[in-house]
C-alpha cells in the first residue's frame, strides 16, 4: 500500500513537471517575442518564475493550516501573478504562430501573383511585338510579289531571312517562358487555396460558438490553451502534497490509537509477571 501511494505521488509530480515544462517552453519563446530586445533575459526570468510558482504552490498546500492569513494571501497572489506571466508568454507564442500563418497566406498569394501577372503581361507584349514584326515582313513580301517584282521578292527574302530566323527563335523562347509563367501561376494559386483551406477548422470553430469573427474565436481559444497547462500543473502539485499530508495525518491518528493499547498490554503483562 505504501509503495502504491508513493508511486501515485511520483506520478502526480512527474505529470505536473511535464505539463509545466511544455508550458514553460512555449511561454519562454512567447516572452522572447514580447521582449525581442532581450530574449535570453526574458527567458531566464520566465524560467525562474515557473519554478518559483510550483514551489510556492507546493509550500501553500503543505503549510496551509500552519500559515498566517497574510502569508496565504501573499503566496496566493504570487502564484496568480506568476500564472498570468506564464499565460501571457504562451498566449504570445501561439498568437505569433497564428499571425505568421495568416501573413504567409496573404503575402504569398498577393505579392507572388502580382509579380507573375506583371511578367505574364510583359511576355505577352513581347510575343505580340515579335508577331507584328513577322507580319510586317510577310506583308512586304506579299506586296512585292503582287507587283510582279520577283527579283525584289527574292532579294527581300534573302535579306530578311536572318531577321526572320532570329524573330522566330525569340518568339519560341518567349512562348516557352509564357507557358512556364502560366504553370507557375497555377501552382501558386493552388498553394494559396490550400493555405486558405487550413483556416477551415477555425471557421467551423467560430460557427460552433455562434459567431463569424474568426479572430475573436482564435483569441478566446488561444487564451484557454494558454491557461489550462498552468491550472493542471498547480492542481497536480497540490494534489500530490495533499495526498502526502493526508497519509501523514492517518499515520499519526493510527499511532495515537494503538499507543494506549500497547501501554495497557504492557501493564497487564507486567502485573502478570509480578
Amino acid at each position: 500500500m505504501a509503495t502504491e501511494k508513493r508511486t501515485s505521488k511520483i506520478l502526480l509530480i512527474a505529470t505536473a513537471v511535464a505539463i509545466a515544462a511544455v508550458a514553460a517552453t512555449f511561454s519562454l519563446q512567447g516572452l522572447g517575442k514580447i521582449f525581442p530586445g532581450s530574449v535570453a533575459g526574458a527567458a531566464l526570468l520566465g524560467a525562474a518564475l515557473e519554478i518559483a510558482k510550483l514551489a510556492t504552490a507546493s509550500w501553500m498546500c503543505r503549510n496551509w493550516k500552519a500559515s498566517t492569513r497574510t502569508a496565504k494571501v501573499f503566496a496566493g497572489a504570487l502564484v496568480t501573478i506568476a500564472m498570468i506571466v506564464n499565460v501571457c508568454g504562451v498566449f504570445g507564442y501561439l498568437s505569433s504562430a497564428h499571425i505568421v500563418h495568416d501573413t504567409d497566406v496573404a503575402t504569398f498569394g498577393r505579392d507572388r501573383l502580382a509579380t507573375l501577372d506583371s511578367e505574364i503581361t510583359a511576355t505577352k507584349w513581347s510575343i505580340e511585338n515579335i508577331d507584328t514584326q513577322l507580319t510586317a515582313l510577310n506583308t512586304a513580301t506579299t506586296a512585292a510579289a503582287t507587283k510582279g517584282r520577283i527579283n525584289a521578292v527574292k532579294d527581300f527574302q534573302a535579306g530578311s531571312k536572318k531577321t526572320r530566323i532570329e524573330l522566330t527563335a525569340q518568339r519560341t523562347t518567349e512562348a516557352a517562358k509564357l507557358a512556364k509563367l502560366v504553370t507557375t501561376k497555377t501552382t501558386v494559386e493552388s498553394k494559396r487555396k490550400e493555405m486558405e483551406a487550413e483556416t477551415g477548422p477555425l471557421q467551423y470553430l467560430a460557427s460552433l460558438f455562434g459567431t463569424d469573427d474568426i479572430a475573436k474565436t482564435v483569441r478566446a481559444f488561444t487564451l484557454v490553451l494558454a491557461l489550462l497547462p498552468d491550472l493542471f500543473a498547480i492542481f497536480l502539485v497540490m494534489a500530490a502534497e495533499a495526498g502526502q499530508s493526508t497519509r501523514k495525518t492517518i499515520k499519526r491518528a493510527t499511532k495515537a490509537k494503538t499507543t494506549p493499547k500497547r501501554k495497557a498490554t504492557a501493564k497487564i503483562v507486567k502485573l502478570a509477571t509480578a
